[in-house]
């Protein structure tokens, strides 16, 4: 399947999205990755999340665009190219994966639409950012996916979705939320930009330079 999004950053960035149609031994045979990553696809138990794997790590591969690729993580599990000084981040759910590098650091999200994110929004939106967003599943996956791709982009496990990302506007001419990343030692004003592609909402942020 080819991609159904991409998106161009500046000279080193770019985001792609690919929608999974293949099988798990189509994606080994389009791999090149380093012996480690083979390991860690191998002490997953569940096919459909080893279906996933395969899926962002190729997508990422696209992105990469190395011979073959290698990541390792650091301390708070964000992942990192190695031999590589871009930024990268990666999503996957059902049926899609998003991978995004670029020279500053990057967050990107996708998320099926699904009404379970009504049982959960007062967990992570105020009430003054529901009324912002708006209050359809498709309104609060999209809440909830804009603030998973900023939690990506700072890469803390300390940030908490509702004290410390905060929602502020949202235009959809231009299919930007604005968000205000606020902590104890950060502050920063982001636009994350988002679309909605068949039944997925894709949400994606670099830090400003």
């Amino acid at each position: 399947m080819p991609f159904i999004h991409t998106s161009a950053f500046d000279q080193q960035g770019e985001l792609v999205l690919w929608r999974v149609d293949e099988t798990p031994n189509w994606f080994i045979d389009q791999l090149s990755l380093a012996p480690h990553l083979w390991s860690e696809y191998h002490q997953i138990a569940v096919p459909a999340i080893r279906l996933q794997w395969l899926a962002s790590r190729f997508a990422l591969q696209q992105v990469a665009k190395s011979r073959e690729m290698d990541v390792h993580k650091d301390i708070y599990g964000k992942p990192h190219l190695v031999n590589d000084s871009r930024f990268i981040s990666i999503s996957h759910c059902q049926g899609y994966a998003a991978a995004m590098a670029a020279n500053q650091a990057v967050g990107v999200d996708v998320e099926r639409v699904s009404p379970r994110v009504q049982r959960i929004k007062n967990r992570f939106l105020t009430e003054q950012e529901q009324a912002i967003v708006g209050a359809t599943d498709a309104d609060l996956m999209l809440a909830w996916s804009v603030k998973e791709a900023v939690y990506k982009m700072y890469g803390s496990k300390k940030l908490l979705f509702k004290e410390h990302i905060r929602l502020t506007d949202r235009n959809n001419e231009v299919q930007v939320v604005r968000v205000d990343l606020v902590t104890p030692e950060y502050q920063q004003h982001l636009q994350v930009a988002f679309c909605f592609l068949e039944e997925v909402v894709l949400s994606w942020v670099k830090q400003p330079a």
